[in-house]
């Protein structure tokens, strides 16, 4: 771990993001990491799947992290991010994510067929910047937290 730590902060996310998915099996079992990097691998999951397939992909994927991301981000101080997932989970009839993939998937079918998609919750991910402030909130909570990454 010292030696990813070393690493220039972009390469240093990417390579933390390659350790922690080896720990966890490829996110398989997360009880091999501690409340710190855990945070880390829910946010750096939430920024990786909504880039390469949106909110849709994330939820249909990660549905039963997403109140543990929302966490993991307030811990970050990463205020704008918990409102983007407020604004996404407000958009569900019942205003709750639900918790199994079997679940989410025929939500999401249904607000899709309603016209309910979650394209604006991405280009304001991306578009409007929260992207790099959230990169930066997670590259500080890494240096914060560095003594407790293993």
């Amino acid at each position: 771990i010292e030696d990813i730590l070393k690493l220039p902060k972009d390469k240093m996310i990417i390579a933390l993001s390659e350790h922690l998915d080896e720990r966890t099996g490829y996110g398989d079992n997360l009880s091999p990491l501690n409340q710190w990097e855990r945070n880390i691998y829910d946010v750096i999951t939430l920024s990786d799947e909504v880039n390469s397939g949106g909110f849709d992909f994330y939820l249909t994927h990660y549905c039963q992290r997403f109140y543990q991301v929302r966490k993991a981000l307030l811990a970050m101080g990463a205020v704008s991010m918990v409102q983007l997932l407020d604004d996404v989970q407000e958009k569900f009839p019942t205003q709750k994510i639900p918790s199994s993939m079997r679940q989410i998937e025929d939500v999401l079918e249904e607000m899709t067929m309603r016209g309910i998609d979650f394209e604006k919750e991405g280009l304001d991910l991306y578009v409007d910047g929260d992207f790099l402030n959230l990169m930066e909130k997670l590259y500080l909570y890494i240096e914060t937290n560095r003594k407790k990454l293993r």
